[in-house]
């Protein structure tokens, strides 16, 4: 089966936000999660071809990650789980694991039905429980209960510097071993005319119907690798951090 091919990106630029005093930035962000990213998504699932998977291709170095820190009866919680990102992971690990659990993360009560309908138990190895929560007042604290946190393509989907380290924070504090991050990145060689955009993708040449449009956030690699070091410090603990970049992502792990 040859592939299916991309649609055309739409994108519209939206100021700085970073650039706003704090009172403007509130009611700007509220807007922009609710319309942009929520409600995208919700649009977006309403059909599997609406949007596109996550895996190797999009995410540079999440199979290399879990390979790593990924064993036997490992707890691993996967926040914002509905890009099927699991059943990718969970094909290249198959042969390594005798057993897995998986706790996924997700805003969409209706992926969440759908998930524990069309995925009670991959592969025979993974046992996936899907939790509606909202990534920003995680229903988990640390001691141990989580060992790896996967956030892929979670972090620039939230306006403003300070959510989004007060939100990296708190991941560092769930995990009890690592923590793998990524997000998408401004390519120091292209010109943008600001970090923040919304995204078509679908829509234009590729179909007649409406793009459905998606808040992200562009990071720089220095504010990148800031975020990344202010939230692991949060912790206190000990850590040893790995940075990949690529042409148009950016990937972290810190270990515990």
């Amino acid at each position: 089966m040859e592939p299916r091919p991309l649609p055309k990106l739409v994108c519209q630029w939206l100021p700085d936000l970073d650039a706003e005093n704090e009172d403007s930035l509130a009611e700007i962000s509220k807007w922009i999660e609710e319309e942009f990213v929520h409600g995208a998504y919700r649009d977006a699932y309403q059909n599997d071809d609406k949007i596109q998977g996550e895996g190797d291709e999009q995410w540079p170095n999440l199979r290399e990650f879990a390979r790593k820190d990924v064993v036997d009866h490992t707890v691993i919680l996967d926040i914002g789980c509905g890009t099927a990102r699991c059943v990718v992971l969970e094909e290249g690990l198959s042969n390594m694991v005798s057993s897995l659990v998986w706790i996924g993360v997700e805003l969409s009560q209706d992926q969440c039905r759908r998930w524990r309908r069309e995925n009670p138990d991959v592969a025979g190895k993974l046992w996936f429980e899907p939790v509606v929560a909202d990534a920003r007042w995680m229903p988990f604290r640390g001691g141990g209960m989580v060992d790896v946190v996967l956030a892929a393509g979670i972090v620039h989907h939230f306006p403003g510097r300070k959510l989004r380290e007060s939100i990296s924070s708190e991941w560092m504090m769930i995990a009890a071993k690592s923590v793998f991050v990524s997000v998408c990145r401004r390519h120091p060689g292209k010109k943008f005319p600001t970090p923040d955009v919304l995204v078509g993708v679908r829509g234009g040449e590729a179909t007649s119907e409406p793009p459905v449009l998606f808040y992200y956030h562009l990071f720089e690699d220095h504010e990148f690798c800031e975020m990344i070091e202010r939230a692991g410090n949060v912790s206190r603990r000990a850590q040893r951090r790995e940075l990949h970049i690529s042409d148009s992502y950016m990937s972290a792990c810190v270990r515990f």
